[in-house]
């Protein structure tokens, strides 16, 4: 009997379409994008983000800091909040950190 193939399986793609395949893999998950100071990221970002992916529809959160900014005073400068953030969440696999 012959082994059936799952429809959805992985292939290897020509560099013309990386950008493409990008999209559309993407496209299919859901993504909440959660900005703020962090400043300091503390157990309340944390406690919002442990909820957000107890909805079944979130797949990937995407944490946008703030850049320093002139118009309000910030406790620490944005590469001292990107560490402590690395250190609170980047071990966690669904968690992306902007630092742009």
């Amino acid at each position: 009997m012959p082994i059936k193939r799952n429809k959805l399986r992985l292939r290897r793609r020509k560099k013309s379409n990386d950008l493409k395949s990008l999209y559309i893999f993407y496209k299919m998950r859901n993504v909440a994008l959660y900005g703020g100071a962090f400043d300091p990221p503390h157990i309340g970002h944390v406690s919002l983000i442990h909820s957000l992916f107890k909805t079944k529809g979130v797949d990937e959160i995407w944490l946008l800091p703030c850049g320093d900014r002139e118009d309000k005073k910030l406790l620490l400068p944005m590469h001292k909040r990107l560490h402590l953030m690395q250190l609170l969440f980047g071990s966690t696999p669904n968690i992306k950190i902007s630092d742009d």
